[in-house]
């Protein structure tokens, strides 16, 4: 259902989706309401009609009623009643009427008790401290104190709209909070942004996962220095008796595969710190070293150059076989990653024959699978990712989803992405023929100052003619101009112009 209808609070028209739509937006009905409950705020609080002038003339009445004696005490009704009940001031009621003696009142005010001002007795005892001196003397702020008093199990005492807590209680749980700290130990979550590069959301979360030790002062929480440095592995200190996979790697050929192979197959202890795997220095030293004279033994029986097991011996590839390409051939021919070509080879079972461990892939279905790469010989500018975020102003997610809803030609070389800068500058530009003729939404919009909703809602209701130009809609404008004119006549006729 789409209704056109009139906007009460700022007059626009706009489109509604269902009868019971008043307003154009949240905007228009919040505001709205505000204006009501700001307008019945006054008629509660207006006792002008109600109360005289002058205070001469309410001497002159002999009964008053509930609300006058409310507009009187400048309290509220519900406060005059509670009077009633309490016997404070004497009240008659009449059927649906309810009135009070002058003299009542007045006996109320000579009949009182001498005014004596309330004193706090635990106040003045100085044995509690009241929330206020809690947050000036231990400088936290009221959510850490509460925070704080309950998990230490500090009980609330209340006298009558005041909450106290025992002195001695809160000077035993909060006096580590005054104890000076040695910043030398400690980093702020500014100093490990800094020193590690990571976001504040990044630091948070690692403080958090790998329980780092903290202490709080007021709104600044400061982690321990040395559990960051462990974790991180940048003290200056290396553990004697642990080695790290960047130690191993610097100390030993082994490669990481190797290292993780060897953690594995055979009996050697390990330990997790954070998201970081230490390996026992004695046991690792003793697998390698027999692992590496194994090693010699074979190559040196066999008259060979001595290599690490797990690594080819020889990296010549002998000759491409008639009919088939290499793997490095169909990089060079497509511009392609030698990485991509052999996950699409194995994807797509590419047939193919090996010879010393080297893939050579058959010459046909080669250049069936990979033509698709040569499709847009005939672009000749193209932009990368990068180059099209920052020259257009977009996020990632917003220049893949351009790409994708616009269809806009991308090739992959050496495994970087292409974008032709050709169609890319055709759609930012809405360039079609007879463009002249027709307007955009935005521009539709601005000159007859109307809604998108609006815009729409016309073009759908009234069958307007119009094109569509990738995923952008375009008005035509005589037809446009013609319809409008004639819906500003109607307006007119019966009185129905919007503001």
């Amino acid at each position: 259902m789409e209704i056109e209808k009139k906007c009460p609070h700022c007059g626009k028209m706009f489109v509604a989706h269902k009868v019971t739509t008043r307003y154009c937006s949240n905007t228009c009905r919040k505001a709205e309401s505000r204006m009501r409950e700001k307008e019945n705020k006054k008629k509660a609080l207006c006792f002008d009609e109600i109360v005289p002038k002058n205070v001469k003339s309410v001497e002159i009445k002999p009964l008053l009623s509930p609300l006058e004696l409310a507009a009187l005490l400048g309290v509220s009704r519900a406060s005059v009643y509670r009077y009633f009940a309490e016997g404070t001031i004497k009240a008659v009621k009449f059927r649906n009427r309810t009135l009070i003696r002058w003299s009542d009142v007045e006996s109320v005010f000579e009949e009182a008790k001498e005014y004596k001002k309330r004193i706090y007795r635990r106040k003045a005892d100085k044995e509690y401290y009241t929330m206020r001196e809690i947050m000036e003397k231990f400088n936290v702020s009221k959510k850490a104190a509460l925070h704080r008093c309950n998990r230490f199990g500090i009980a609330k005492i209340y006298e009558g709209r005041n909450t106290f807590f025992s002195k001695k209680a809160i000077d035993s749980c909060f006096a580590e909070l005054l104890n000076e700290i040695d910043l030398n130990n400690y980093y702020t979550v500014q100093e490990v942004m800094e020193k590690y590069n990571m976001t504040r959301s990044n630091v948070l979360s690692f403080v958090y996962r790998n329980k780092i030790p903290r202490i709080n002062r007021g709104r600044d929480a400061y982690y321990s220095k040395v559990h960051i440095d462990s974790y991180k592995r940048k003290g200056d200190d290396l553990d004697p008796d642990w080695y790290s996979y960047e130690e191993i790697k610097c100390k030993y050929p082994f490669s990481i595969d190797q290292i993780k192979y060897m953690l594995k197959h055979f009996d050697i202890r390990t330990e997790k710190r954070g998201k970081f795997t230490m390996i026992f220095r004695t046991d690792f030293d003793r697998i390698a070293h027999q692992r590496l004279a194994d090693a010699v033994k074979i190559e040196t029986r066999n008259g060979d150059k001595v290599v690490m097991p797990g690594k080819p011996k020889d990296t010549t590839p002998p000759p491409t076989p008639e009919g088939y390409y290499s793997a490095t051939e169909i990089a060079e021919k497509y511009a392609l990653s030698l990485k991509h070509i052999w996950k699409v080879a194995k994807d797509n079972q590419l047939p193919k024959v090996v010879i010393k461990h080297f893939n050579f892939y058959e010459k046909t279905a080669v250049e069936e699978l990979f033509c698709r790469y040569k499709r847009y010989a005939d672009i000749t500018e193209w932009i990368t990712p990068e180059q099209m975020e920052k020259e257009y102003n977009m996020t990632p997610i917003a220049r893949r989803s351009f790409a994708y809803r616009h269809k806009i030609p991308t090739k992959i070389e050496h495994g970087e992405t292409y974008y032709s800068k050709g169609h890319i500058e055709k759609v930012k530009n809405a360039e079609f023929d007879g463009r002249e003729e027709y307007y955009s939404v935005q521009e539709a919009m601005k000159k007859y100052k109307l809604t998108k909703d609006l815009v729409f809602y016309y073009l759908k209701q009234y069958k307007l003619p119009k094109i569509k130009n990738g995923q952008y809609a375009y008005i035509h404008k005589k037809e446009f101009n013609k319809f409008m004119a004639q819906k500003r006549d109607k307006e007119r006729e019966t009185q129905i112009i919007p503001t």
